[in-house]
């Protein structure tokens, strides 16, 4: 851990104090100089390194919180926090509501990044990873045998299809392409429901998963893209087919 001596002593001017302070704060955390799990000074050090009240130092807190940067323990102090997706999660799933965004857009935005996704799972999966897309296929499989289209056997299926999609991008191993996949989790699985209410759509996802595993244990880059296009379009079909019917 770097020595604090002086890293706060910048001295900010008027504008929005507080943001000055927050970005202050975030350069030091994004850079490494200080480093998660780091305790931060306490708010009466940082008010006195920065030149600015209390306030300004529990509102710049609260913005960096916000961002999942830092959390604070009461009767402990702040923490610099270990980004991770699920503030972002958060803040795409807002705005999809907001733009009043279709199913397909999301459509259009999973047949551009999944299908790249398989391919390059089947180029860099390793050993451990096939492990667990196989055991993600054989969750569906006794979902599947279980037979009643129970809500809770639905549930269960609409999970376990999104564990299989989650791990073909951990597969990747690249951690950007993992964290654009969870960016807006509620949304997929709302369009895996939606289209996961017909017995045959989920034995046909059952199919699919299981023709892509094999894909990329043979390392198919182009296999795997093909059949996971067709896997999502299929998808957007059976939602076009469930919708004429209403």
């Amino acid at each position: 851990m770097t020595s604090r001596t002086g890293l706060f002593a910048t001295k900010v001017t008027r504008e929005r104090l507080s943001e000055q302070v927050a970005a202050r704060i975030q350069d030091l955390i994004t850079s490494g100089e200080i480093e998660v799990d780091d305790r931060l000074p306490s708010e009466h050090d940082l008010a006195r390194q920065m030149g600015v009240s209390r306030t300004v130092i529990r509102e710049a807190i609260k913005a960096l919180e916000e961002k999942g940067l830092v959390r604070t323990v009461t009767g402990s102090g702040t923490y610099v926090s270990r980004v991770n997706a699920d503030n972002m999660s958060e803040s795409i799933g807002l705005f999809i509501e907001q733009n009043s965004s279709t199913f397909e857009d999301f459509y259009e935005l999973r047949r551009i990044l999944e299908v790249e996704i398989a391919a390059l799972a089947s180029d860099r999966a390793t050993s451990q990873d096939i492990i667990s897309l196989e055991k993600a296929v054989r969750r569906v499989e006794e979902i599947v045998a279980a037979g009643s289209a129970t809500p809770d056997l639905l549930e269960d299926f609409v999970q376990a299809d999104l564990e299989f999609h989650n791990l073909l991008a951990k597969a990747t191993h690249n951690p950007l392409l993992l964290v654009i996949q969870e960016l807006a989790p509620e949304q997929l699985l709302d369009f895996i429901r939606l289209t996961a209410r017909a017995a045959e759509a989920v034995e046909r996802t059952l199919s699919d998963h299981r023709k892509i595993l094999e894909g990329v244990m043979n390392r198919d880059a182009q296999v795997c893209r093909r059949l996971m296009r067709e896997h999502i379009d299929r998808g957007m079909q059976e939602l076009s087919t469930q919708e004429k019917r209403r």
